[in-house]
């Protein structure tokens, strides 16, 4: 059984880094993968993504006597190949998605996706083809920051010294929630502005980079506007608005000692689960992908999210299910009022961050079963029973 993969595989977006951990799972696992790429995001000049020599190879293999297609896009861009056995890899975000999608998904053998809140918000909308999920997949031995060094001013080199110091990596739009960030980070340490420091590794649109720094200095400025407390003693805010590369985002996560996701709206969020894998803390909430390594399991149901108990080294965000505003998008049946999505307390990160800044840390958390050896195996499994099961329909 001969697999084509299409994904976005050599630029930064989460959909590439998600479809990146399959495709190593399933060679890894056996599969006879063909990949062809798909563009999805710009990235700036000299951080394209370099594809490792596996990735390489198999982006050059012909496309002969293919029997799957995987198609990992957005429904939009699918379109099932006749002939073949299709199955689509799509994230899901809030608790729905668009009527097109569902009908787009059911034109298709079967559909995989990231974490429970996705499979119930595809199943509610009307997908009826079958419906998996299969987690993000990750070298998991490979997170280790041995050798790697930290982030440092040139100007101030000894700036991070003493400090605490929090981070975040993610787009600035509504659904990262940043606002909830900066409200939560800029509050609980005020008067602290020695002791800590918040790190934004953000950018606005890859498309117009234009006075981008600005616009988000100037977003900072209005929440610390809005928040009406000393001007003085307001904690230091980093903002880091160039695309990086792997390795630079290495330097983040040695530099960084709990990673904060504020998002309102995810799929997985692979930075927060690597911040994790590396050994930092985390500060989250336990909706959608986040749930799934964030959270602990229960020992007699093994499919079962525990979200009120976190792993080691976690600290999980209050947060009430609320419609989504202001989220911009060229497709107007996405992200709508209709789209309810977790919205975060601020009170509840306040205390999640200042629990994380006074709680030692403690040994990493294992999360060995999102590996490659672990979750290839039972996605080529998974593969391989769609494929009998079309056949014998």
């Amino acid at each position: 059984m001969r697999i084509l993969y299409i994904a976005p595989v050599r630029d930064f977006s989460g959909y590439a880094a998600a479809a990146r951990g399959y495709i190593n799972a399933l060679q890894r696992a056996g599969a006879d993968l063909v990949v062809r790429p798909v563009r999805y995001d710009r990235a700036d000049s000299g951080a394209e993504y370099t594809p490792t020599a596996v990735e390489a190879e198999l982006m050059k293999k012909p496309l002969e006597d293919i029997d799957v297609v995987i198609q990992h896009t957005t429904p939009n861009e699918m379109r099932p190949i006749e002939g073949k056995i299709n199955i689509a890899i799509v994230a899901g975000e809030t608790t729905r998605i668009p009527g097109y999608w569902a009908d787009k998904l059911n034109k298709f053998n079967a559909v995989i996706t990231f974490c429970q809140t996705s499979v119930d918000a595809f199943k509610n909308s009307g997908v009826i083809v079958p419906i998996f999920k299969v987690p993000h997949t990750f070298d998991i031995p490979s997170y280790n920051l041995d050798g790697i060094e930290p982030i440092a001013s040139p100007s101030a080199p000894d700036f991070f010294k003493g400090r605490f110091v929090f981070y975040n990596i993610s787009q600035f739009s509504t659904k990262k929630g940043i606002d909830v960030l900066l409200k939560a980070y800029l509050t609980q340490f005020h008067g602290q502005q020695d002791k800590v420091v918040l790190v934004l590794k953000t950018y606005i649109d890859m498309a117009n980079r234009q006075q981008e720094r600005q616009r988000l200095q100037n977003f900072v400025q209005s929440v610390k506007s809005a928040l009406r407390l000393p001007a003085d003693g307001y904690p230091p805010v980093m903002l880091v608005t160039s695309i990086l590369t792997d390795e630079q985002i290495k330097k983040f996560h040695r530099t960084g000692d709990c990673y904060v996701c504020s998002s309102r709206a995810e799929g997985w969020c692979i930075p927060a689960f690597e911040a994790l894998a590396y050994g930092n803390k985390l500060v989250t909430t336990a909706w959608g992908g986040m749930g799934e390594f964030a959270a602990t399991m229960d020992e007699d149901d093994g499919s079962k999210l525990l979200p009120d108990k976190p792993k080691t080294n976690v600290q999980l965000v209050n947060y009430l299910l609320e419609p989504l505003v202001g989220q911009g998008h060229g497709d107007p049946d996405l992200y709508t009022a209709k789209d309810l999505v977790a919205e975060p307390s601020v009170l509840s990160m306040m205390e999640g961050m200042q629990k994380a800044m006074d709680t030692p840390k403690v040994e990493k958390v294992s999360l060995m079963e999102f590996d490659y050896s672990i979750v290839g195996e039972k996605m080529f499994n998974l593969i391989q029973e769609v494929a009998k099961e079309t056949v014998n329909v």
